[in-house]
């Protein structure tokens, strides 16, 4: 017994339990990240007085520990790294670490396509209580959840880094690319003619500008204007009257407006009054065609 506390005094430790063969050191808790790695100083500060002893873990599914005494998290949960070894003088003793393993933080960040010399808009798309880095083109960083360019220029078309950090201290990496500039600007000459569709002014020239909208193999959608303050109108090219569905989803994926509208000679118009200003996805669905979808900007 004396043997026993009088190494408890060297190695800074109370002994938890011992019996004449075995004494039983606890070390305190500690931490780390999914695919990451640390040491136990307290453990580690054993090994000097009982060398070539053995590590092992309670859980490898969950951590890991070498032959140096490097401790990987594997999976979120708890383990206990533990080490033994043999002193001549004082017998066998184990010491062990409880290890907690902490999840990677998850995000899913956004940038939708603007025109440039509109806001871009940067969403991380996780939930709140982390620390975030930005970095990207023309010397940007922000370490805002979701940070704006005002009035982006095409220096801010490009990829973006993300870092988000958990209360936990674990990290994780993300790359998106944002679109500035994806405008276009088209012209279309036609003939407007009065009630008796005789020609009233020959060659009107209409001129156009948008965000480039996606398509589908049997409808292309056009939105203008785009963009919209009070209201826009979706127009489509082979499509039948009727009633269609659309939704307008914001960036962080939340359905803002869900409504039924009419469809006629090929146009629907909806009422975007209500909406912030900012960059949302249209959902189009009718009877005939497979949900197709457009980027519509409201400035204000």
């Amino acid at each position: 017994m004396k043997k026993i506390k009088l190494f408890a005094l060297i190695v800074g430790l109370t002994p938890t339990c011992y019996s004449n063969a075995q004494s039983y050191f606890s070390c305190p808790s500690i931490s780390v990240c999914i695919a990451d790695t640390t040491t136990d100083v307290c453990l580690l500060s054993t090994t000097t007085f009982i060398p070539d002893g053995t590590w092992s873990s309670s859980d490898t599914t969950v951590a890991t520990v070498d032959t140096s005494g490097i401790i990987s998290g594997i999976s979120v949960g708890s383990a206990t790294i533990t080490y033994t070894g043999t002193q001549f003088y004082f017998g066998e003793f184990i010491f062990t670490t409880p290890v907690t393993v902490a999840p990677l933080p998850t995000a899913t960040p956004s940038a939708p396509a603007i025109c440039e010399g509109s806001d871009l808009y940067l969403f991380a798309g996780d939930a709140s209580g982390n620390t975030y880095a930005w970095t990207g083109p023309d010397g940007f960083s922000s370490t805002t959840q979701n940070p704006t360019i005002t009035s982006a220029t095409a220096a801010a078309d490009g990829v973006y880094t993300l870092t988000v950090t958990s209360a936990a201290g674990c990290s994780a990496t993300f790359t998106i690319s944002a679109t500035v500039g994806n405008c276009r600007t088209a012209t279309q000459q036609t003939d407007l003619y009065d009630t008796d569709n005789d020609v009233v002014s020959s060659g009107y020239t209409q001129q156009t500008t948008g965000i480039k909208t996606a398509t589908h193999a049997t409808s292309q959608l056009h939105i203008y204007p785009n963009p919209a303050q009070a209201a826009f109108t979706i127009a489509e090219t082979g499509t039948p009257d009727g009633t269609v569905s659309l939704k307008v989803i914001n960036t962080m994926g939340a359905i803002v407006y869900n409504a039924s509208l009419q469809r006629t000679n090929g146009t629907t118009t909806a009422d975007c009054s209500q909406l912030p200003s900012g960059v949302y996805m249209l959902q189009l669905t009718d009877s005939i065609n497979e949900p197709r979808t457009a980027t519509l900007l409201i400035q204000r």
